[in-house]
């Protein structure tokens, strides 16, 4: 089974989205070994709200549960595969 990979998803100003871009930046040219992660900062609580639909935030709940591999999770919530992996990796 792939290794799960961190997702975080939260509010915060334009300033501070560029804050941590360039402390990420900054790390990267002195060499350091960055961790692979995905980082959502929403702005606005509500753009985040309409982002993070109800079908997603059950998946979230399910994959923190019980990790997973995409097939056995759609298997689990009796749901297509395509779904489920077009929901976990936001194609």
């Amino acid at each position: 089974m792939k290794k799960l990979k961190r997702v975080l998803i939260k509010t915060g100003s334009i300033d501070q989205f560029f804050d941590n871009l360039k402390n990420t930046m900054r790390a990267a040219d002195k060499g350091r070994r960055l961790k692979r992660s995905y980082k959502f900062t929403f702005e606005d609580p509500l753009e985040m709200l309409q982002f993070l639909s109800e079908t997603k935030i059950n998946l979230i709940k399910i994959i923190r549960r019980r990790p997973d591999s995409i097939t056995n999770i759609a298997k689990a919530i009796r749901r297509n595969r395509a779904a489920v992996q077009k929901c976990y990796t936001g194609d």
